[in-house]
């Protein structure tokens, strides 16, 4: 305090350190001070907060779409508080609490974003539980209400391709067997034939209902790429010759 001569006292409100007033909530305060001779002064100062609290929301996910992939998404909103943003995903820990007990939990991944109210998303995500830390430029945090869950499917597609026949002199004999297993139904399986340029493209293409086999037929001599891709888009390829013998 300048100007006035010591001792100087704060009538009210007491808020401690009167350079460094802490600890108070939002509102209007007024502040009297006097000195030695009885003068006072009065001042009213006015203490904000942010319009709306700071808040993170989940929105949606995206599961792994093949078992033993990370590709899973988690789309979040921040709102509230003061911006910047710093946002931190974590995996939760094994000691039990709801929020989860941050010191015991995994950091995943962080961001900083400057625009609330608009969608963002951590990408690449493994299957697993997850929560989102949202902390604002005042050091201010909040959690995700509850953990989100990414799962995977239960089983990992498995593909076999067999050449049963080869295609002979001038002929279209060949056949290919495709064995189905796991993932995501239906399946589709196509074929393309890498020895002709002219033949037909994109390749051409079967659909299976259920896991089990399927044969190809009518192959002539020539090399051929078979793709196998489920319902949830997982992909496996194979390279198969079918020469012109009429025995394998």
């Amino acid at each position: 305090l300048k100007g006035s001569i010591p001792p100087n006292q704060a009538i009210q409100p007491n808020i401690g350190d009167l350079n460094h007033p802490n600890g108070l909530s939002a509102g209007l305060y007024t502040l009297t001070l006097s000195d030695a001779n009885g003068c006072q002064r009065t001042f009213n100062v006015l203490v904000n907060q942010p319009l709306e609290p700071l808040f993170v929301s989940i929105d949606s996910i995206s599961n792994v779409s093949c078992r033993g992939a990370c590709s899973g998404q988690l789309f979040f909103t921040p709102s509230g508080g003061t911006t910047f943003y710093n946002v931190y995903l974590y995996m939760p820990g094994s000691v039990p609490g709801s929020p989860p007990v941050l010191m015991d939990s995994m950091l995943i991944s962080t961001q900083q974003i400057q625009n609330p109210n608009s969608v963002f998303s951590f990408d690449g995500l493994c299957p697993g539980s997850y929560f989102v830390v949202l902390m604002d430029s005042n050091m201010c945090t909040t959690n995700s209400l509850n953990l989100t869950l990414i799962v995977e499917p239960s089983t990992l597609m498995v593909s076999t391709m067999d050449v049963l026949a080869n295609g002979g002199c001038n002929n279209t004999s060949g056949q290919i067997l495709v064995s189905v297993s796991g993932g995501v139904a239906p399946y589709n399986i196509s074929w393309l034939n890498l020895s002709n340029s002219n033949l037909t493209n994109p390749p051409l293409s079967e659909i299976s209902q259920s896991p089990g086999n399927y044969l190809i037929n009518n192959l002539g001599a020539a090399l051929y790429e078979i793709y196998v891709t489920d319902g949830a888009g997982c992909v496996q390829i194979g390279t198969y010759a079918i020469d012109t013998s009429t025995t394998l």
